[in-house]
């Protein structure tokens, strides 16, 4: 059973330990790679401890005494580890309660979800300056459906995310510019991506008003466009 155990353990990407009251005993090839290490001499006989980061000792220790206990408990939490050069790195870890090599022991999966948690960040970072910019934003879909607008929008606007979503950004459209001049524009943002300028465009209440929009295209990997964002102020005055 546990020659089985290690011969599953070798060639999963996954990076695994096996310990004994913190102790490690087990490590395989992904997880001598996650920790930096030479070799798994580097980590064999170390303490586990060792390879948490300060701030979640305390949560790792509630839950290997949970673990031990064969307390109920979430199978995977995220948390944060160290490498042997003592770099930081955010992963999800599950702890299971087995017997290896005859006695009591604690087997741990971890999954470094680095990437995935600054990618998170970005996106909170993204919300957050789409929520409080002064100007107004749009996205629209690649066809030119409104997708989102920010409180900005509805400000400069009149018009409520409610009033737009799913509609084109026509309904804004003063009559001021014609034919040729939105033509131009498309033109531009298919060409280069981009495009910036004044526009007369029409509030709600049916004022009309003059704003310095920028129009940006987003692209996927292939380089086919998905959304276009419209960042633009109020400069009437």
């Amino acid at each position: 059973c546990e020659a089985r155990f290690r011969a599953l353990c070798e060639y999963t990407s996954e990076a695994i330990l096996v310990h004994q009251a913190t102790r490690i005993i087990y490590v395989n090839p992904a997880a001598v790679k996650l920790f930096g290490a030479a070799s798994e001499s580097d980590l064999l006989g170390t303490s586990t401890l060792h390879r948490v980061h300060p701030h979640f000792v305390k949560q790792q220790m509630v839950r290997l005494d949970d673990i031990v206990k064969r307390q109920p408990l979430l199978p995977m939490v995220e948390s944060r580890f160290v490498r042997l050069d003592g770099s930081a790195f955010d992963v999800e870890v599950q702890g299971t309660a087995i017997v290896f090599g005859g006695e009591d022991a604690v087997h741990v999966s971890i999954r470094d979800i680095t990437r995935r948690k600054q990618t998170e960040l970005r996106l909170q970072v993204a919300a957050s300056v789409f929520s409080h910019a002064l100007e107004g934003i749009l996205i629209t879909t690649a066809d030119g459906t409104i997708m989102d607008v920010n409180e900005a929008f509805t400000r400069i606007t009149g018009y409520t995310r409610t009033d737009v979503l799913g509609r084109n950004p026509r309904i804004l459209s003063s009559g001021r510019q014609d034919q040729a001049f939105y033509l131009a524009m498309w033109q531009q943002l298919t060409g280069l991506g981009q495009w910036s300028g004044e526009v007369w465009n029409r509030r709600k209440s049916g004022e009309v008003y003059v704003q310095m929009q920028s129009i940006s295209a987003v692209r996927d990997l292939q380089g086919q466009i998905t959304q276009y964002v419209a960042i633009f102020s109020d400069i009437t005055a």
